[in-house]
């Protein structure tokens, strides 16, 4: 057998490496590091993450950190994050979707970081995805996994209003703007599934004090009013949230005037 010179400072290294996997601080004798290699797991295990995912009808009682229950009387046998669906998936397998707008992001190892955003849950039963709900156990209680989608951000809007009158919605630098234009009720709006949501918010600063709703319209009504809105809630000074949990389908949602008066809106968002 062929014999080689190899610097000490390429041994101590290959070593440092081998502790590293193996989570051990003991020296490593030069014969011993071929079955010390051996020992590096080839993927995570259970022991490594940071989370688990348990199912049932009704959430643990005494739950651990990161804990996600999948609300199911299906027992999982297996599952997955992602943020597209499965192509091939096992039976009982719950996929759980995932986004960066998700608003229960977790760590899921317990050294390297890797953020996971969930959104929501399926799980395959019979050949096709049933909807489940799903919890995470996080700051010492059960958070729901949601998504949060913004419709403005930092007074930017990333879609455009439909309108009742000209101009009634505009661009500004720092803000989204929303006019009444007195005489009647005056809207803006955009049509969005509400579906996944319970609540849209919006904040930012009125110019005068009365005047404005935060409003949602069935989609097959012509142009919106205040009259003609399935569920509203008045604006404060700074803002409102209206529950939309028990709407569904494509609706048309945004914000209704009868004054001259502005709304400055710095976000707008469901979740």
């Amino acid at each position: 057998m062929a014999e080689y010179l190899i610097q000490d400072t390429t041994l101590i290294g290959i070593a440092d490496a081998i502790r590293t996997k193996t989570d051990k601080s003991d020296s490593i004798l030069v014969s011993d590091m071929a079955s010390e290699i051996l020992t590096i797991p080839s993927s995570v295990t259970d022991g490594e993450l940071n989370f688990e995912v348990v199912d049932g009808t009704t959430a643990p009682s005494n739950p651990k950190e990161n804990v996600i229950w999948v609300n199911t009387s299906t027992p999982i046998t297996s599952w997955m994050f992602s943020a597209t669906e499965p192509t091939s998936p096992d039976d009982k397998m719950v996929w759980i979707s995932t986004g960066t707008s998700s608003t229960v992001e977790f760590n899921a190892l317990k050294k390297n970081g890797i953020q996971v955003y969930p959104i929501s849950a399926k799980q395959y039963i019979g050949g096709a995805w049933v909807d489940k709900e799903i919890k995470c156990y996080q700051n010492g209680g059960w958070k729901t996994h949601v998504q949060k989608l913004y419709i403005v951000k930092n007074g930017v809007s990333a879609y455009t209003f439909s309108t009742s009158s000209n101009n009634n919605a505009k661009q500004f630098d720092s803000y989204y703007g929303v006019y009444g234009n007195g005489g009647g009720y005056h809207s803006a709006w955009i049509t969005m599934d509400l579906t996944n949501y319970r609540t849209m918010t919006v904040s930012g600063k009125l110019q005068g004090t009365e005047g404005f709703e935060l409003c949602a319209w069935a989609n097959t009504n012509g142009d919106p009013t205040y009259q003609n809105h399935i569920a509203s809630a008045n604006l404060t000074a700074t803002g409102a949230t209206l529950d939309v949990s028990e709407l569904s389908g494509m609706c048309k949602i945004g914000i209704t005037n009868v004054y001259t008066n502005m709304i400055q809106i710095t976000e707008m968002y469901l979740e």
